[in-house]
């Protein structure tokens, strides 16, 4: 690690906030990787305005005893060398962010070769990213969160749907699901007939 060189997220990298960090999908890679707090917060500085070496004297302070600049500048040398991060060198190209709707499209491809959690994490990135004014989005988002069993990001999505798409009976059914209302004797004849 060059302590001189200003640091970027690879932006071929889809974000979802997760417990205690972040989950990260390398598009380019096809890894998933799963971000501390500590790997977050570097994440998230890494915009290509601060130095390994500023980002690094900045965590290290957040990361209690002995060694955490040597931790810090180590992880950020595993991060560049997994392509999650990327070092702006002068004279070199900077990589570009593939277009929204590409995060959304490899999310369909990943869930239907059976791995949902890095689907989870694509579509929950582009949707976020890009307001999705689709409900498609917001749905799909929703099913996907349900699945990897992500309950409050599945009632945000779906509640986001709605104002979307008002007329889904059955997600209005499953959102009392999800809101901990209590149940109907039995499902509407609406959601029934959807």
């Amino acid at each position: 690690m060059n302590p001189q060189v200003p640091l970027l997220r690879n932006p071929a990298v889809a974000l979802a906030p997760a417990e205690d960090g972040y989950l990260a999908y390398d598009t380019r890679s096809a890894q998933l990787h799963r971000l501390n707090a500590a790997a977050s917060l570097i994440i998230e500085l890494c915009d290509g305005t601060l130095t390994a070496g500023d980002i690094v004297a900045q965590v290290s302070t957040f990361i209690p005893g002995e060694g955490a600049e040597a931790g810090c500048a180590a992880w950020i040398d595993s991060a560049l060398a997994n392509g999650l991060l990327h070092a702006i060198e002068p004279g070199q190209p900077i990589p570009e962010a593939p277009p929204l709707e590409a995060f959304t499209t490899l999310a369909k491809t990943l869930r239907k070769q059976g791995q949902v959690l890095a689907a989870f994490v694509c579509q929950h990135y582009a949707v976020y990213e890009m307001q999705a004014p689709e409900g498609d989005h917001w749905d799909e988002l929703a099913v996907l969160a349900h699945i990897v069993g992500r309950r409050e990001d599945a009632r945000v999505a779906y509640e986001r749907y709605l104002e979307i798409d008002p007329d889904d009976a059955e997600v209005r059914h499953l959102l009392m699901s999800l809101r901990d209302e209590a149940p109907p004797p039995r499902a509407p004849d609406e959601v029934i007939r959807q």
